[in-house]
C-alpha cells in the first residue's frame, strides 16, 4: 500500500531528474551489524515514506508530476570486501546499474563488510540516493530513522519504535510556493536581494565551467565513460587551527572553501597561465531549513548561492571573506532568493540556456549527529563518514546544474576531511589536479 501523503512540487526536483545525480554517503563502523534486522528496518522506513513510493513523469522543466509507483526490485545489498574505501568507489562507479536493478528505487542501502584480517569487525552502511527525491539533509534524516528503528528493535524498546514510525509518517514534501511563504522573514526583501545578486561580481578565470553550446557533443561521450570518484581523505585540523588563530569565528566550512579557492587560484596561475591577481567565484549550497524543520519535510530545499573572493590573499584571509559572505546571505535570506529565482527560471523553461561565470559548486554533507555520537548504532563504534557521487545528465537543463567543478565535503572525527568531486563532464584530469592541489595545501598547512 502506497502511503497517502501528496508530493509537493519543487521545480528543482524536476531539474534534478534531468541531472540524474546519484549520491552515496558511507558511514563506517566497528562492530557487528545484524544485516537481516537492518534490511527489515530499511524496508519499514522506505515503505512508510510516501515520496519514496512515487516516480516523476517529466515532460518539461515546467511540466512534470509525481505518480505512485510500487513495482520496485532489490534495493538492499551486502558486499564483502577487503577494502571498504575502494569498494565504495567501485559501487559509485556502477551506481546506476545498482539503481536500475532496483527498478529505480530512490534509495539503495548497501552494507560493505570488511574481509580484511586486519580490520575484521569493520563495515560501512552506504546509502545511495537519487537527488531528484532528496537532498543530502533529507537523506541524512532517513538514515537516522533507519538507525533509530534498528536500535529500538535491537533493544526491544517498543515505545522508541513507535516514536520512530510516527516521525517517518510525518515526513512530506511541501511545494515551493508554500515553503517559501513559510520561510520568509518579516523583513525579507526579494527585490533588494535580486539586485545584490545581479551586481555581485563573478568570474570563471580558469574556464572550469563547461559551456552550454558544447553539451550536445559532450553528453553522449560522457554517458559512455566509466565514472570513478575522484577524492582524497586528508587531515584538515592543522589548517582549521591556523585560520582560527587569526580569525577565531571562522567556520570549518569556510576554511575548507577557502582552501578550494586558493587551490583554484594556484592552478589558474601555474597550469593555465592566468594573471596573478584575480577573483575566484563559485556557488555554495545552502540549506534553507532549520534542523527542526527537517523533522517534518524531505525534498530538495537547498539554494545555490554565488560566492566570490580574491584568489591571491592568504588562506586565513580568504576564509574570513567566505565566512562573512555566508553570514550575510543567511541574514538577508539571499539564499532563499536564489531558490526562488531557480524555481521561477524553471517555470519559464529557461534553466540551462545561458552560461554562468562560475568555477565550482561546493556542498557540505557533514552529518553532525554522526559526529556527536561514536555509539550511534547499538553495539558498534562510529569510525568515519565517506562520500561519492555519480551523474548521468539527460539534457542541457540537467547538465547546467553540474557543468563545472562540483565538490562534496564532509568531516569525520578529528577533522578528517573527505573531499570528493562529481565526475567532470569534460575531463576528470581537471578534477585530479584540483584534488591533488587541495590535498597539498592541507598537508602543508
Amino acid at each position: 500500500m502506497v502511503p497517502t501523503h501528496s508530493i509537493g512540487k519543487l521545480n528543482l526536483e524536476g531539474l534534478m531528474s534531468r541531472a540524474e545525480i546519484l549520491f552515496t554517503a558511507a558511514y563506517v563502523f566497528k562492530g557487528q551489524i545484524d544485516t537481516d534486522l537492518l534490511q527489515s528496518c530499511f524496508s519499514t522506513i522506505s515503505e512508510t515514506i510516501a515520496k519514496l513510493n512515487h516516480q516523476i513523469q517529466f515532460k518539461a522543466q515546467n511540466d512534470f508530476s509525481w505518480h505512485p509507483f510500487e513495482d520496485y526490485g532489490q534495493c538492499f545489498h551486502v558486499i564483502d570486501t577487503p577494502h571498504i574505501e575502494d569498494e565504495l568507489k567501485k559501487l559509485s562507479a556502477r551506481g546506476f546499474d545498482v539503481r536500475s536493478g532496483s527498478n529505480n528505487f530512490p534509495m539503495n542501502l548497501v552494507v560493505l563488510r570488511s574481509s580484511d584480517p586486519g580490520a575484521p569487525d569493520q563495515f560501512a552502511i552506504a546509502q545511495m540516493c537519487s537527488h531528484e527525491f532528496l537532498d543530502a539533509r533529507s537523506a541524512e534524516t532517513l538514515f537516522h530513522l533507519i538507525v533509530d528503528l534498528y536500535n529500538a528493535r535491537k533493544e526491544g524498546n517498543t515505545a522508541a519504535e513507535a516514536e520512530v514510525l510516527e516521525a517517518a509518517h510525518r515526513l512530506h514534501t511541501l511545494d515551493a510556493t508554500e515553503m517559501c511563504s513559510l520561510l520568509r522573514s518579516e523583513d525579507y526583501d526579494l527585490d533588494a536581494n535580486a539586485q545584490d545578486l545581479e551586481s555581485y561580481a563573478v568570474a570563471d578565470i580558469g574556464d572550469y565551467g563547461v559551456r552550454i553550446d558544447t553539451l550536445p557533443e559532450l553528453l553522449p561521450r560522457f554517458a559512455e565513460r566509466t565514472r570513478h570518484p575522484v577524492s582524497c581523505v586528508v587531515d584538515a585540523r592543522p589548517m582549521i587551527e591556523k585560520c582560527r588563530e587569526k580569525y577565531p569565528d571562522v567556520t570549518k566550512n569556510a576554511v575548507i572553501t577557502a582552501v578550494l579557492h586558493k587551490a583554484l587560484y594556484n592552478l589558474n596561475v601555474t597550469h593555465k597561465n592566468k594573471q596573478g591577481e584575480h577573483i575566484i567565484s563559485g556557488k555554495t549550497v545552502s540549506d534553507l531549513l532549520s534542523p527542526e524543520m527537517r523533522k517534518d519535510y524531505i525534498g530538495n530545499y537547498i539554494a545555490f548561492v554565488p560566492l566570490t573572493t580574491r584568489g591571491e590573499p592568504d588562506i586565513e584571509d580568504i576564509a574570513k571573506a567566505v565566512h562573512e559572505r555566508i553570514v550575510e546571505f543567511k541574514a538577508k535570506q539571499i539564499n532563499l532568493t536564489c531558490f526562488e529565482l531557480v524555481e521561477a527560471a524553471a517555470n519559464e523553461n529557461i534553466m540551462g540556456t545561458a552560461d554562468e561565470e562560475l568555477s565550482y559548486v561546493i556542498t557540505n554533507w557533514n552529518n553532525y549527529r554522526f559526529l556527536a555520537d561514536k555509539n550511534l548504532i547499538h553495539g558498534c563504534e562510529s569510525i568515519a563518514h565517506l562520500s561519492a557521487v555519480n551523474v548521468d545528465p539527460k539534457d542541457a537543463g540537467g547538465a547546467a546544474l553540474i557543468n563545472r567543478a562540483i565538490v562534496v565535503i564532509n568531516l569525520s572525527f578529528n577533522d578528517q576531511l573527505c573531499f570528493s568531486m562529481f565526475p567532470s563532464l569534460r575531463n576528470d584530469d581537471e578534477n585530479r589536479l584540483l584534488v591533488a592541489e587541495v590535498e597539498r595545501l592541507f598537508v602543508n598547512a
